[in-house]
């Protein structure tokens, strides 16, 4: 195995170190999801505010309604006993509250559509969150295996492997210009000669003391 393909299997096996570097995709869906339930949150407080207005609105409208028909009564009686003048007042006063009911009752129209409206929001947003987190971990493994793709065809880019390939070869070239076969078989004699040198003095000690 060369030089240039021990490094490509070394890229290739490092390559989860650089998918993993890349942005996380399970944890960009989990912050996806999470803000869809904060909007979640945020549009049922909506709602609830709204139905809130909406129901003191009512009880506002109900209350003129009661003073209206308090002031009709009233008027009444006085006109019974013949005091005309007072009779015009009360039912000016109850004109009034009756004024201010009906445009009340125009809020709470308004009131109840903008509810539903939201809450016709609150259930598309809740149909979206659900699949979200039905399809969460296809997401995932879509995403991975986009980013894995990116990877891989960023390793298998020819002109990038070119050039390092050809680094590598200039590096071994070089290498071989500074190897001398005579110096190395000089070095090969030396050691040869010394083993030789040393096994002839152990054999005359050997003989001596035969």
């Amino acid at each position: 195995m060369s030089l240039f393909d021990r490094f490509v299997q070394v890229v290739r096996v490092n390559l989860n170190n650089v998918v993993r570097e890349a942005e996380d995709p399970e944890k960009t869906i989990e912050t996806m999801i999470e803000k869809l339930d904060e909007q979640l949150f945020c549009q049922r407080q909506s709602i609830a505010g709204a139905i809130a207005l909406q129901k003191r609105t009512e009880r506002q409208s109900k209350q003129h309604q009661a003073q209206a028909e308090e002031w009709h009564r009233r008027a009444k009686l006085v006109l019974v006993q013949q005091q005309e003048q007072l009779a015009k007042e009360y039912l000016r006063q109850r004109q009034s509250h009756q004024e201010q009911a009906q445009l009340l009752d125009t809020q709470i129209v308004a009131q109840l559509k903008v509810i539903s409206q939201l809450k016709e929001q609150l259930r598309l947003l809740e149909i979206k969150v659900a699949e979200m987190k039905l399809k969460k971990d296809l997401y995932i493994a879509k995403a991975r295996f986009a980013t894995t793709a990116q990877a891989l065809a960023q390793l298998n880019n020819n002109d990038v492997l070119d050039k390092i390939e050809q680094k590598i070869l200039a590096i071994e070239a070089e290498a071989e210009l500074h190897f001398d076969p005579l110096e190395a078989k000089f070095k090969d004699l030396e050691v040869n000669h010394h083993i030789e040198t040393d096994e002839i003095k152990r054999l005359r000690a050997e003989i001596e003391n035969i």
